[in-house]
């Protein structure tokens, strides 16, 4: 089986709510079809902007199914599943899998800050505990901790499942060094809008932004 490439503009998607606080499904419905006329390169449900740490287990799998209905075979569905601990991202990266979705966006833990050796450990066991592509996730700004590059590098060295790595640190430093160790095996990404131009120019395949919720960008 061919590895998933992965390239191009995917919005980090809001999910939108009812007055009484439950997912509006027939919102993000429309929601979907207007980001796939508008030509997004995929699809990322249940990330930062579609405020999951917020969201039950039900409500994610509902979110994603409901994506991936409206969207599937259309462009790649990569939900967001990384979670507070260990056990919890494999829970939520298995019903992604089951659900049919065509990677996952695995954000570090958050909360206690872990070792390299831990984070290591941690991406290890979602990896080999669910047998479905892996985009890593850096995001410093809510996790408040800044993954370590040379983590990037052994996690991807050794793994074929993990297709790209979403950096939202906005340091042009640490974007420039994950690509020069990952980017030959992976495709790499910008996490903020104003990192975007240097990010492409250094060697990176695009960029999964909130911005792409409501901007079109030229292709």
């Amino acid at each position: 089986m061919s590895k998933l490439k992965l390239e191009g503009i995917f919005p980090p998607h809001i999910t939108p709510f009812t007055h009484e606080g439950e997912v509006d499904e027939e919102a993000l419905r429309r929601c979907v079809k207007f980001w796939v006329k508008e030509g997004v390169s995929g699809l990322v449900p249940c990330g930062s902007n579609g405020e999951a740490p917020y969201l039950s287990q039900e409500e994610r799998r509902r979110v994603i199914e409901i994506v991936l209905d409206e969207g599937h075979g259309k462009v790649p569905v990569i939900p967001g599943t990384g979670s507070i601990s260990t056990r919890e991202t494999i829970l939520l990266t298995r019903d992604a899998k089951d659900l049919g979705a065509d990677a996952a966006l695995v954000v570090t833990p958050f909360y206690f800050k872990l070792s390299n050796k831990e984070m290591s450990g941690h991406y290890w066991a979602v990896i080999e505990a669910v047998d479905l592509p892996i985009v890593i996730y850096n995001m410093p700004k809510f996790t408040g901790l800044s993954l370590d590059p040379n983590v990037v590098f052994q996690l991807v060295s050794k793994y074929d499942n993990i297709v790209g790595v979403k950096d939202s640190s906005g340091s042009i430093g640490q974007i420039t060094e994950i690509i020069r160790l990952v980017s030959k095996k992976v495709s790499v990404f910008a996490g903020t809008a104003d990192v975007i131009l240097p990010t492409l120019m250094l060697g990176g395949k695009g960029a999964i932004v909130s911005v792409a919720n409501f901007a079109q960008l030229a292709n």
